[in-house]
């Protein structure tokens, strides 16, 4: 997980995958997100991202790698990716051609995806895969946009999760904008 400190608020992170370790990651080999893992082993949150004090004005970027077998013990929270910041204008997310798969929680509250942008700023993600997953409160992606912040979900894949509640592959609420996404066979 990463918590900006006071002096990380205003600076930017990318984090990609495909890189070639045959020359020390010199060169980006491939876009497969296959290729790039990053398993939690059912022991803990996979990725998260969390600005817990002052606006974040960075801009990140994750793309082209795969989070899988995430879990939390965290109410309210994302198992293989939890983004929650409160920033502002200049602030954004850019997650991208990932593959989000086989998470699950029992924890009360809990999605594979969890994406929570308030105060200003933008999340976009795009060419996402959530499938194979089982949680509490929505078994894909889950985006809350507030304030004068804004989302948006596009050509993203969500099927065969499972959610132990209501609804089962995808939940949005506040602005977000949602173009060419497929949702299908997710069980509740």
């Amino acid at each position: 997980g990463f918590s900006p400190g006071a002096n990380d608020l205003d600076n930017s992170l990318t984090i990609t995958g495909g890189w070639s370790s045959g020359n020390n990651c010199n060169s980006q080999i491939s876009t497969d997100p296959t290729d790039t893992v990053l398993d939690a082993q059912h022991t803990g949150r996979a990725l998260v991202f969390l600005v817990t004090s002052g606006p974040f004005e960075g801009d990140v970027i994750l793309r082209n790698f795969m989070v899988t077998r995430g879990s939390s013990t965290t109410t309210n929270s994302g198992t293989s990716l939890d983004w929650r910041v409160n920033g502002s204008a200049a602030s954004s997310l850019l997650a991208e051609n990932l593959l989000v798969v086989a998470s699950s929680s029992a924890t009360s509250s809990t999605m594979p995806v969890l994406v929570e942008h308030s105060g200003s700023g933008n999340a976009k993600l795009r060419n996402i895969i959530a499938y194979g997953n089982s949680t509490t409160a929505t078994g894909g992606i889950s985006i809350r946009a507030s304030g004068s912040a804004f989302a948006i979900l596009s050509n993203a894949s969500i099927f065969n999760n499972h959610c132990a509640c209501a609804g089962s592959g995808l939940s949005a609420s506040g602005v977000v904008t949602l173009v060419n996404n497929a949702v299908a066979d997710n069980t509740s």
